[in-house]
């Protein structure tokens, strides 16, 4: 019964786990990548809501809708530049 190994299976070891540690590190940077882009993403330009706006008539509504959306018509201007 063999209970030491050949200097070549020993590479093969030693191989076998650097592939495994790079290809975990590769999976760990990927998902740190997306993790952080993910972050990034900001789905809501705009708030949706505002203090008093239950109180406002219809046209002081139709004004601040307008104005929310040439805030968010700027602001995409400008991340898109």
């Amino acid at each position: 019964m063999r209970l030491h190994k050949t200097d070549s299976q020993l590479d093969v070891v030693a191989q076998l786990n650097l592939t495994n540690r790079e290809s975990n590190l590769k999976w760990i940077l990927g998902f740190l990548v997306v993790a952080t882009l993910a972050g990034c993403a900001s789905p809501q330009v705009v708030s949706v809501r505002k203090p008093g706006d239950a109180d406002l008539s219809c046209a002081q509504l139709k004004n601040e809708y307008a104005d929310a959306l040439d805030f968010e018509a700027k602001a995409r201007k400008e991340r898109t530049s």
